[in-house]
């Protein structure tokens, strides 16, 4: 008799149907399949432990929050404070010069994708402007809110390479993140670098050969999974490092026990961006 095959590891995973459409997930049914895996929808109303094993988990559970988050306002002056109605976020505008820098992170890889965005802008005593971020910043996008004013349209800002890098590397280590996007402006005249946004598990609309770089991501966990295990078991020593804070929905999970995952810490912006100076002062001073 021939030995029957060994089953292939599961990748399961979980998103809308509007999700998978866009990212045609379909395709990466077939990525699977080439590389040794199936490719299982997970269904959320059912014990998980009735549908593995999984090799490995990706997830999107953030699409069943109810989410108004693009629906934006620019306010002008303290008068007009009051259009803002809770529950909302607050940040600082900065003149970007209407151009939009998003970075798609997988794994170890990332790509730089350029988008419209909004142009300069201004205190004053004009009303408030209510506008949709959908309608702004696609790579479609035509709007009279990123026509940049005569003046304006001589500079282009550039992005750093050096301090995109360093970005990338401390919010992948401090948000214990594999898949994410990072919304970045340059400040015109000024060059600082301004992160407006971090999305788990974006659109990854213009990053070429995403199923590619996400099977091999996978693989490269696996693999780091596997030879922690191997260490385990042969009885060598670790060093205890110092534990990295997890997130609900990192969009990427190896399947480890719930035992490992009972450490949850905040990390605060301000942490964050002390280590994202310290570290581009010392690529500076070298």
């Amino acid at each position: 008799m021939s030995k029957s095959k060994e089953p292939r590891p599961v990748i399961g995973y979980w998103m809308s149907e509007r999700k998978r459409q866009k990212l045609n997930w379909s395709e990466f049914g077939k990525v699977c399949r080439y590389n040794g895996f199936e490719l299982v929808k997970i269904e959320l109303d059912k014990p998980l432990e009735n549908q593995g094993p999984f090799a490995v988990i990706l997830h999107k559970l953030t699409e069943f929050i109810a989410r108004n988050d693009q629906e934006m306002a620019l306010i002008f002056n303290e008068r007009s404070v009051v259009d803002c109605k809770p529950p909302c976020v607050a940040q600082s505008f900065v003149n970007h010069n209407a151009l939009l820098f998003k970075i798609f992170v997988v794994g170890e890889e990332y790509q730089v994708v350029e988008r419209p965005s909004l142009k300069n802008f201004y205190p004053s005593d004009q009303s408030t402007i209510f506008f949709d971020s959908h309608n702004v910043s696609k790579s479609d996008s035509s709007s009279q809110l990123s026509v940049l004013d005569p003046e304006d349209q001589a500079h282009i800002p550039q992005i750093d390479i050096n301090k995109l890098e360093t970005i990338v590397k401390v919010l992948r280590e401090e948000l214990n993140l594999t898949l994410f996007g990072i919304d970045i402006v340059v400040e015109n005249h000024t060059g600082r670098h301004a992160i407006i946004d971090i999305n788990v598990y974006p659109g990854y609309d213009g990053f070429p050969n995403f199923f590619v770089s996400l099977m091999n991501c996978i693989k490269m966990k696996l693999a780091e999974k596997k030879a922690t295990v191997e260490d385990r078991e042969a009885g060598k020593t670790f060093l205890k490092l110092e534990s990295k804070p997890e997130q609900d929905d990192s969009g990427f999970d190896t399947c480890d026990s719930s035992d490992e995952r009972k450490q949850r810490q905040l990390i605060s912006s301000t942490s964050i961006n002390n280590k994202i100076s310290a570290i581009s002062k010392k690529s500076v001073n070298r």
